[in-house]
């Protein structure tokens, strides 16, 4: 079995999930994208997740995308991949790679973009600490989780 990198979620597509084809719905492609940004940010936002997870700091998602390649079924194995673009602004935008992992085909790619919010829902106007902490050691020992996005921006034009 192939170790996981730490931004890496390998799962199957469940029953529930899917339409009366077989086929897995297109909704759930950003279920899966929220578990891959949740489990990798709670590995590597040691310092900023306690407070997303505490809700004196919000990263709600103000923008959304998905492009599906081809469809996936019950019991298919999929492996998802996330990555982050750090702007030089509160906002975080993840990137998904979705695969087949078996056959490694392309199923989607999608990305989310969250700004942060305080408890009272206003703009963060300056990176937190904890965050700025967090994204410091993200650019040592996990950069192959940052990306700056034009891989995944060009798919969404390319349509």
């Amino acid at each position: 079995m192939i170790a996981l990198k730490i931004n890496e979620e390998k799962f199957n597509v469940r029953f529930a999930e899917t339409d009366l084809m077989g086929v897995a719905h297109h909704s759930n492609f950003f279920i899966w994208f929220e578990m891959g940004r949740i489990n990798t940010c709670k590995r590597i936002l040691k310092h900023s997740f306690p407070l997303l997870v505490s809700g004196s700091m919000m990263a709600p998602v103000v923008q959304s995308a998905c492009r599906h390649y081809t469809y996936v079924r019950f019991e298919d194995e999929l492996f998802l991949i996330t990555k982050l673009k750090v702007a030089n602004s509160p906002k975080l935008v993840f990137y998904y790679e979705l695969r087949n992992y078996r056959s490694k085909k392309l199923v989607a790619i999608g990305k989310t973009t969250h700004v942060l919010v305080d408890s009272q829902l206003e703009m963060v106007l300056n990176i937190p600490t904890e965050l700025q902490k967090d994204l410091e050691t993200i650019k040592k020992e996990y950069e192959y989780i940052l990306t700056d996005g034009m891989k995944y921006e060009k798919c969404f034009h390319a349509v």
